[in-house]
């Protein structure tokens, strides 16, 4: 029987082994597979990234292949939900400045999302390609408008949440909003994925946008 437990655990192993650690014959898809894997291993938040954790948990039981994996996660938006504070107040006129050139920015850069505002509180939702998000979100962390930035959820998801709003501004008032806002803001640090799940959810329901019930991966057919 220990025998046979051995086998089996070394077994195992080696599987391990070979899908997450390099071979001169590994293909580029598994090289990209495994950097990806392992940049979600370093991530300082990797509980909010449930989506992509589904999906290696998929790749390490050989459900789904290095090509799958690259298709799903190319396929997936990238999400960033953040908050911060305005160094000065912001008038009605430069709020509408900032949502005029946010709506055309993100239409040219195939982004979605939510700003809210409430005495000098900003709380945005940034939706799309990873690249482009992450890019947006760096020049938002620099820019001179904005201080104590805070990032509260970010990572890979199955589908877009605010997907037909190139960028929705909202002034917090409504108990549901003014809930929804507060609970964003008092997030002390990043909320693993259950928390994260509900502070997006609290948004979409305090704006009233209808979404699907939440769908676990379907298998895919290789």
């Amino acid at each position: 029987m220990s025998i046979l437990k051995n086998f089996h655990t070394q077994s195992a192993t080696a599987a391990y082994r070979q899908q997450m650690f390099p071979s001169p014959l590994d293909t580029e898809a598994q090289c990209r597979v495994r950097d990806w894997a392992a940049d979600l291993a370093a991530a300082s938040t990797p509980h909010a990234r449930h989506y992509e954790h589904q999906l290696l948990s998929r790749y390490q039981r050989q459900e789904v292949s290095c090509e799958q994996v690259l298709t799903l996660l190319d396929a997936s938006p990238y999400h960033v939900l953040y908050r911060s504070h305005a160094t000065r107040p912001f008038s009605e006129a430069q709020l509408q400045e900032l949502l005029a050139a946010a709506r055309s920015y993100n239409t040219r850069h195939h982004l979605t999302g939510l700003l809210l505002h409430s005495n000098g509180c900003f709380v945005q939702v940034l939706e799309g390609p990873k690249a482009v998000v992450q890019a947006l979100y760096a020049r938002i962390q620099q820019d001179a408008r904005h201080t104590h930035v805070v990032t509260v959820s970010e990572g890979h998801g199955p589908k877009r949440r605010f997907g037909n709003w190139d960028m929705a501004l909202g002034r917090v008032a409504g108990s549901a909003v003014v809930r929804a806002f507060e609970t964003v803001l008092l997030q002390e640090e990043a909320p693993d994925a259950f928390a994260s799940d509900r502070l997006l959810s609290a948004l979409l329901q305090a704006f009233d946008v209808h979404q699907p019930p939440p769908t676990s991966l379907a298998p895919l057919r290789r």
